[in-house]
């Protein structure tokens, strides 16, 4: 009902809302939740740049000649893994 109620008020189509309920609890438990959330945000952010970081790398490694079974012992992942991070980059 809420998103309907935007879309209708913003004269926007539904598809492009998107509506969050967050619930917030009162005093140090309420804090508590806050940070986890807050941190849990930042460890995803930071896998996200770790990723990207890593497919630099693969792509520096491989653009100097080394094979993908090369890269792979150097990282510490499988060639499958190799092919996929090249795939997405």
């Amino acid at each position: 009902m809420a998103t309907d109620l935007v879309a209708v008020m913003e004269q926007v189509p539904i598809e492009e809302v998107l509506v969050q309920i967050e619930f917030e609890l009162p005093g140090s438990l309420g804090e508590e939740i806050k940070r986890a959330r807050q941190e849990a945000q930042a460890a995803e952010q930071a896998q996200r740049n770790a990723a990207e970081k890593v497919r630099r790398v693969v792509t520096h490694l491989l653009g100097s000649g080394l094979s993908k079974q090369d890269a792979a012992r150097i990282l510490g992942v499988s060639p499958q893994r190799i092919s996929q991070l090249v795939k997405s980059g």
